[in-house]
């Protein structure tokens, strides 16, 4: 599993054994499929509760697929100055 910084225990308590947390431009090979994945950031809020309003990080994803592609997942972000940041990674 993985998981933006913050959240490892929130999986953890719900039963994932393994968990990978990243940070904001970290990446990690997702085995056996041989993808990279690469967390990014995003402007977004983050509540997995009642009292941790922001408290784990906010970002989206970039796959890299087969062919040398890149794959975006942005989630629900709004616009913010990190997609002129983000764009050319996903190249």
């Amino acid at each position: 599993m993985v998981a933006p910084g913050g959240l490892g225990r929130w999986f953890r308590c719900r039963g994932f054994i393994t968990v990978t947390e990243l940070n904001g431009w970290e990446s990690v090979t997702l085995r056996p499929a041989g993808l990279e994945g690469a967390f990014v950031p995003a402007h977004r809020w983050s509540r997995r509760g009642l009292l941790d309003h922001c408290a784990s990080l906010r970002g989206g994803w970039i796959l890299a697929v087969s062919g040398g592609q890149r794959v975006y997942h942005a989630g629900d972000s709004a616009y913010d100055p990190f997609f002129a940041e983000v764009g050319p990674a996903t190249r």
